[in-house]
């Protein structure tokens, strides 16, 4: 009879251990179309072991699952577990649904709930979070402002890049998911690439976003009610988005699809790299003079930055050439139907950096920050908010009907880049080469992991560049361009130690 008994008891643990390793974990919600958000859900959750089938069941009444929906799964090496996606498709538009994702077998995840957005071109009140910098140095503080953010009941987060301090880092990323599930396993939740990614496959293979038209998510678009959102990869201040390049190309294409759509007031784009703040880091002037002009063109109404752990936000800003041009400083933005606000909604977590107020600076905090956005109608209020749920700053934006007035044109400079990469002979990149740009314009650079560099938005004229690192000596010593009159691409610097 004991003998029984512990067989029974062993038997009973080893089926709740099973049960255990192949539960759901960190269950999130997005979607993966432009024009999906009320209509469609993407669940996407991870296992331990290999799962199937990969099933949400939903309904609209807690507990009672009228519906299934199967997906598909595959094992992610970069992040050592099995991800799984279901995307649940025709559902009604501002509708509220109960789910579970998992399956009979292997077990289900506790019932959450998503909500669809309004049908694309609604007038009605949407809000939504946007916050930067989470890191995973100071849990604690994390912790901390996402208990605020979870108060404001948003319809969709977005991150502006750096959830993690190392995004190839799997435990990173868990201890991350192990805070944020609780909110956005309810919030659709969107993210931009950004320094501390590295661009890692950690991040694609753990979220689902649109894709773009080369096939991938580092930049996308979509539109929720009659706001059109965009993110880019602009992962640090000296990161370029040159004029002819593919994101350029595919951004001037998306704006210029938005803003012929009568249904889309309201443009937000979403990057990492700071525009419109400096101190710790300088702000990022090359992309100032290309996808900014962009921006003002096609009527931006707000731009959230990351990188720079603050608040800030900016004064109403026009890059039509080559110089920043204050339309007005706000908090209500009346006077002037041109220019862009550009918002860094705060550290949410990572390590504190002091502010340094400029001539384009509204208002700016150290601390813990994030911003909630409404927009109803033809009206924008935006609040910053301290972890504690303290509102510190608010600027309000009134949509204007288009105007048949036609803009005036600005010829655009005839400008050459300079790019190469820094690396050993055996051609593999050496990052931490600090790479010096003199002559007709200046500029430093500082190589990442695949040790590359671009310096763009260069005019005709005489340039030399220089690259150095401790313990390295580099072949050429210099690159010496007498008279810049094309692009010059493959300007190498081959480094032995």
């Amino acid at each position: 009879m004991l003998k029984y008994k512990i067989f029974l008891m062993t038997a009973i643990c080893f089926f709740l251990f099973a049960k255990t390793y192949s539960a759901p974990i960190h269950p999130h919600l997005s979607w993966d179309e432009l024009n999906g958000s009320s209509t469609t859900m993407v669940v996407t959750w991870k296992t331990l072991s290999d799962t199937s089938p990969s099933r949400v069941k939903y309904g609209i009444t807690t507990g009672n699952y009228t519906n299934t929906k199967d997906g598909s799964s595959f094992n992610s090496s970069a992040c050592g577990y099995y991800i799984h996606t279901v995307k649940v498709i025709g559902l009604d538009p501002d509708t509220l649904y109960y789910y579970r994702c998992g399956n009979d077998t292997d077990g289900w995840s506790p019932e959450s709930t998503f909500k669809t957005a309004p049908a694309k071109g609604s007038s009605q009140r949407v809000r939504f979070v946007a916050a930067s910098d989470t890191h995973t140095d100071y849990l604690n503080d994390v912790q901390t402002v996402l208990n605020s953010i979870k108060t404001q009941s948003p319809d969709l987060m977005i991150l502006d890049g750096d959830a993690v301090t190392d995004g190839g880092s799997q435990s990173d990323w868990n201890s991350w998911f192990d805070i944020y599930t609780s909110l956005i396993s309810s919030t659709p939740f969107f993210y931009c690439d950004s320094n501390h990614n590295y661009s890692a496959q950690n991040v694609w293979d753990q979220f689902v976003f649109p894709q773009n038209s080369n096939g991938d998510e580092k930049w996308y678009s979509f539109n929720y009610g009659n706001i059109h959102f965009i993110f880019l990869q602009v992962i640090n201040p000296t990161a370029q988005v040159a004029v002819g390049s593919e994101q350029y190309n595919w951004l001037q294409a998306d704006l210029i699809a938005a803003d012929n759509d009568p249904l889309i007031k309201w443009k937000f784009v979403i990057y990492h790299g700071n525009t419109y703040a400096e101190g710790a880091y300088a702000r990022n002037t090359y992309v100032r003079d290309t996808i900014c002009k962009l921006f003002d063109q096609y009527d931006v109404d707000m731009v959230f930055n990351g990188h720079y752990h603050i608040y800030e936000r900016s004064k109403k800003m026009r890059n039509r050439v080559t110089t920043d041009e204050i339309m007005e400083d706000g908090p209500n933005y009346q006077d002037s139907i041109e220019g862009v606000v550009y918002v860094i909604p705060g550290r949410a977590g990572g390590a504190p950096y002091n502010p340094s107020t400029s001539f384009y600076t509204a208002f700016n905090r150290k601390g813990l920050h994030y911003a909630v956005v409404d927009i109803e109608g033809n009206l924008l209020t935006l609040k910053g908010y301290t972890e504690n749920g303290v509102v510190i700053d608010s600027c309000t934006i009134t949509c204007s009907e288009a105007s048949d007035e036609t803009p005036p044109t600005v010829p655009e400079a005839v400008t050459y880049l300079i790019s190469g990469t820094a690396k050993t002979s055996g051609n593999s990149g050496i990052t931490g080469v600090a790479l010096t740009l003199t002559g007709t314009s200046t500029g430093t650079q500082t190589t990442w992991l695949t040790g590359t560099y671009t310096f763009g938005n260069l005019i005709s004229g005489t340039y030399t560049i220089t690259s150095s690192k401790s313990g390295y000596t580099f072949t050429p010593a210099n690159r010496v361009y007498t008279s810049l009159n094309a692009d010059q691409t493959n300007q190498d610097f081959t480094g032995s130690v």
